[in-house]
């Protein structure tokens, strides 16, 4: 298997998608108390750490063969990463301002990143 494609199942991998869940709420309940630096240090180095482990010791390609595994790798393009990423940065500073209703767009962008490849997709009719 080459690099890029190991490292693209690797982003798919369960166990590495709950350490990002997990870390990224941790990091924002951590973010609404104003310890900006566990703060960051949780939404950051859990996932880092999983990341290598998994890259070394795990084969995710039986993962990639299930239903999921194929609807995940198809829509982990590099711009859906990007909405992801906004709508955690949009969620952390929701956390850090106190403002609730920030929190949970940020979570709906985020949620909403995961779930585009749901959305069907217009077709242009020929002319």
């Amino acid at each position: 298997m080459k690099l890029r494609e190991r490292i693209r199942h690797l982003q798919v991998h369960p166990l590495k998608l709950a350490t990002d869940w997990v870390s990224a709420l941790v990091a924002a309940a951590m973010l609404w108390q104003h310890a900006l630096a566990y703060g960051l240090v949780v939404a950051a180095l859990p996932s880092m750490l999983v990341s290598l482990a998994l890259f070394w010791r795990a084969d995710a390609s039986a993962f990639v063969r299930t239903a999921l595994g194929r609807y995940m790798l198809r829509n982990n393009t590099p711009a859906m990463e990007g909405v992801r990423f906004c709508g955690l940065l949009v969620l952390w500073t929701g956390a850090w301002l106190g403002w609730w209703w920030l929190l949970w767009a940020g979570l709906a962008v985020h949620v909403g990143g995961w779930l585009a490849g749901m959305w069907p997709v217009r077709r242009r009719a020929a002319a």
